[in-house]
């Protein structure tokens, strides 16, 4: 038998805004991933499709349990995580016919949920759509930064429309915003694109990343003075594939100290640091 709670949350009601939400994120997942489906999803994340079914549906509140699963399998960024677990929180003061303003008045609406993920920012379909989106996320926190549209224009070698299109997208998803001299604010820290799970979008990112950096290699004259701001090593190795995950792990302690370092003190531009282990040669296929 059904608790009233349970109940209640199938009852007639305007259509919760943590589904509308779930339902756009997804989409756009769905759009970047080969051969999946909601029945795969919801396997993928061990909650019942049925379930599934019915947040998307907005016949039932998603859970806190299950939102965070959701959260984590479609990659959102900090930003989305938050303003999604809000969505979901003021679902439910609906729900309990609960007065939001007073409740937010009272401190009651948490995002602790969603705020505990600030240190780790996965990646957003916006910010993976060219490279200049967090270069000018981190240009703005550099001493003596202006915006200005010609300067920057040069600076990065994009056309004035570009950048004044990313500001305006990054702006209204959250990532700037203004403070009272009507000055840039880059509101999240640390933004970076996490690989525990890849798919198009995230592939077709680091590639254009690397793009950039061959075309800044082919670009820039091979001065003492450039060569002395940049480091480029590599080493073409047999590998025993037992130590990857090992390795991994090692690689990535390391890279966040050392970006940590890069950090500190006044920043005056933005560089790009890459790590990369990749194999040279095509994967064997399996013979029938």
């Amino acid at each position: 038998m059904k608790s009233r709670d349970q109940n209640n949350n199938m009852i007639n009601h305007s259509p919760f805004e943590s589904s509308g939400m779930i339902r756009n994120y997804l989409q756009k997942w769905l759009q970047v991933q080969e051969g999946m489906s909601i029945r795969s999803w919801a396997k993928l994340m061990s909650l019942s499709h049925t379930y599934l079914s019915l947040v998307l549906a907005s016949k039932r509140l998603v859970s806190i349990e299950a939102l965070a699963k959701i959260c984590e399998t479609l990659d959102l960024d900090f930003l989305s995580k938050k303003n999604i677990f809000e969505a979901r929180e003021r679902d439910w003061l609906r729900l309990k016919k609960v007065n939001i303003s007073e409740a937010l008045n009272l401190g009651e609406v948490s995002t602790t949920n969603s705020a505990k993920h600030a240190e780790e920012i996965l990646d957003s379909s916006l910010l993976l759509k060219s490279w200049i989106y967090m270069a000018l996320l981190d240009f703005t926190t550099c001493e003596g930064f202006v915006e200005d549209e010609t300067v920057l224009s040069q600076y990065f070698n994009i056309p004035k429309g570009t950048l004044r299109r990313a500001i305006k997208e990054l702006e209204d998803a959250g990532y700037f915003k203004r403070d009272g001299n009507q000055k840039l604010i880059k509101t999240v820290e640390n933004i970076r694109v996490s690989v525990p799970r890849s798919n198009k979008a995230i592939r077709a990112f680091h590639i254009a990343m690397m793009k950039k950096a061959i075309k800044t290699l082919e670009e820039q004259p091979a001065t003492k003075n450039v060569i002395s701001k940049r480091l480029i090593n590599s080493y073409t190795v047999a590998v025993n594939e037992q130590q990857l995950p090992y390795v991994f792990e090692k690689i990535n302690s390391a890279f966040q100290s050392i970006v940590d370092d890069l950090r500190s003190g006044s920043c005056q531009t933005v560089y790009q640091v890459q790590f990369q282990i990749l194999p040279l040669i095509k994967p064997k296929t399996k013979t029938r």
